[in-house]
């Protein structure tokens, strides 16, 4: 397992880069392009991953509890059977993405565009949301 933990990719061209079962602990993600980059199976506790451009990027099983999305880009992103508990995803656009299975459990959803987005057995419990877009056949279960 490669560690990175705690460096900066801050502003980064990173698109298409392969960082599959990483140890990203920490690390600086923040303004980076990370378009169709694979991060299957890290390790992204307490990663900073605002305002970066996450479009069709693979996030699938990846441990992100407590990460930072604010005003990410999502778009068509592979969240599956991810943790992002306590993360903080305010402002950011998850439109058309795979989050089943996801668990959110008290992250801050706030100002979130859900739409089009896949949430079969999402979990949100205790999570704050304000202001969110779902889709159209989305039903609360929690």
């Amino acid at each position: 397992m490669k560690d990175y933990r705690g460096r900066s990719f801050k502003g980064a061209n990173l698109s298409g880069i392969i960082f599959q079962n990483a140890n990203m602990e920490g690390v600086d993600f923040s303004g980076a392009n990370l378009e169709g980059a694979d991060f299957y199976g890290a390790n992204l506790q307490g990663a900073n991953f605002e305002s970066a451009i996450l479009t069709e990027t693979g996030l699938a099983a990846t441990n992100a509890a407590g990460a930072n999305f604010s005003n990410a880009t999502l778009y068509r992103a592979d969240l599956r059977d991810s943790n992002l508990r306590s993360a903080i995803l305010s402002g950011a656009n998850l439109q058309g993405s795979n989050l089943e299975l996801a668990d959110f459990t008290e992250a801050t959803i706030l100002g979130v565009d859900f739409a089009g987005a896949s949430l079969r057995g999402t979990s949100f419990r205790g999570a704050k949301i304000k202001g969110v877009i779902f889709p159209k056949d989305y039903k609360a279960i929690d």
